[in-house]
């Protein structure tokens, strides 16, 4: 697939922003299906019987979409509870920052992830779909000499992102493997690596 890049001028605010190249690549267009469920009677869910942590999402997921399907997924309009109705949720990530939201749920596709951010009220609020990165053990052992051209071309796929702040840059890399987990990786001003962080999808 292609890599394409994103280069945003940032004035007022800075908000989170990802590059997904599944969604943009050449060979899969980008034309979301809006669900609505209209004025059906809005309920919340049991977060509790959902959300997991410490587990990995390939041991938790057991239903496996298409990336066709994938797309429709991302393009629900709704709250947790709606999303449940149609598409069952096997795995909720709860956290407690602000900027990703109050619930991640995650659907694995056969390229793809999808992913949905509700709020504290389980309104969806974001939604992206990212390619497949090679797995883990790739990304493990990398160097600090290694450059940002160097991360593209171990992995072409990955959800590369550009901040433009005027003073100086941002420069970070996402990489959603294949065996579950996400790595961010930070570059410098000469895009070289600062640090790499992993965690669990």
């Amino acid at each position: 697939m292609k890599l394409k890049y994103v280069i945003i001028v940032i004035v007022a605010s800075i908000g989170t922003f990802f590059l997904n190249g599944c969604g943009n690549s050449g060979d899969v267009a980008v034309e979301y299906s809006i669900i609505n469920k209209g004025d059906s009677v809005e309920k919340t869910l049991n977060i509790d019987e959902y959300a997991v942590e410490g587990d990995n999402i390939l041991k938790i997921v057991t239903k496996r979409y298409t990336d066709e399907q994938l797309k429709t997924i991302v393009g629900f309009s709704g709250n947790l509870s709606e999303l449940n109705d149609i598409y069952p949720i096997e795995c909720i990530r709860v956290s407690d920052g602000e900027v990703e939201g109050k619930y991640k749920v995650t659907y694995i596709g056969e390229q793809c992830y999808a992913f949905l951010w509700f709020d504290e009220n389980q309104e969806v609020f974001n939604r992206e779909l990212y390619n497949k990165s090679p797995e883990l053990r790739v990304f493990e052992h990398l160097g600090t000499d290694l450059s940002f051209d160097d991360i593209k071309k171990i992995d072409p796929n990955g959800n590369y992102v550009l901040f433009c702040l005027g003073v100086s840059d941002f420069k970070t890399s996402y990489h959603c493997t294949e065996d579950g987990y996400l790595v961010t990786i930070n570059y410098d001003d000469n895009y070289k690596i600062v640090d790499i962080q992993k965690e669990l999808i």
